[in-house]
Parts: C-alpha cells; sequence; structure tokens
C-alpha cells in the first residue's frame, strides 16, 4: 500500500491519475493501436467500464465539453477503419512520460 500511495503522490506532481499513467504506458508500447487493441491485450484493466476509458483518453487527448485536454495523446483515423482512431504518444507525452517513469523507476 505504501508503494501506491507513493505513486499517487509522485503521479499528483504531474495531474496524473494511476490509470491515466497505466494508459500512456499501454499506448507507449502499442502505439499506432486502438484502445480496444490496447484493452483486448490486457493492457488496461477489462472491468472498466468504457465510457471510464474513453473520458480519460480524452483528457490525455483532445479534451471533454469544453475543458482542454493534456495533448499527451494524439488520435488518428485508422487506415484500416475509419470509425476507429489509433493513438500515438506526443512528443510532450514522451517526454512527461519519460520524466514520470525515471521518477517511479519504471523500466
Amino acid at each position: 500500500m505504501k508503494d501506491i500511495a507513493h505513486m499517487r503522490k509522485a503521479l499528483g506532481k504531474y495531474d496524473l491519475t494511476l490509470f491515466q499513467l497505466e494508459i500512456l504506458l499501454a499506448v507507449e508500447l502499442h502505439e499506432g493501436d486502438t484502445i480496444t487493441d490496447i484493452m483486448g491485450r490486457g493492457l488496461l484493466d477489462g472491468n472498466a467500464f468504457d465510457s471510464i476509458v474513453t473520458k480519460a483518453l480524452q483528457r490525455l487527448a483532445e479534451g471533454i465539453s469544453g475543458k482542454p485536454g493534456r495533448d499527451l495523446i494524439k488520435k488518428q483515423i485508422s487506415p484500416h477503419n475509419a470509425n476507429a482512431r489509433i493513438l500515438f504518444l506526443t512528443d510532450k507525452g514522451h517526454a512527461l512520460l519519460s520524466e514520470v517513469k525515471t521518477e517511479l523507476n519504471i523500466k
């Protein structure tokens, strides 16, 4: 529990939640995949509701309902499915994630 409390405190400096960190790490591992593909690989909590994942992803990307996003993730239309969006970390996302990983000693 101390480790989780330490992580939450450290992530607070970056205005990130543990779940948002999980999303960033999953996108880093599988850039160019959709969130559905990433979840299908078991890289995110399978019990998370789609709406929770969608809101967290929007917060990290373009924003929600008048609230600006963080511009850490970029979405592009999939070349295989015009209704799907493939995900990439932005330069800002790579830089922030690198800093967080160093602070939390994540390899």
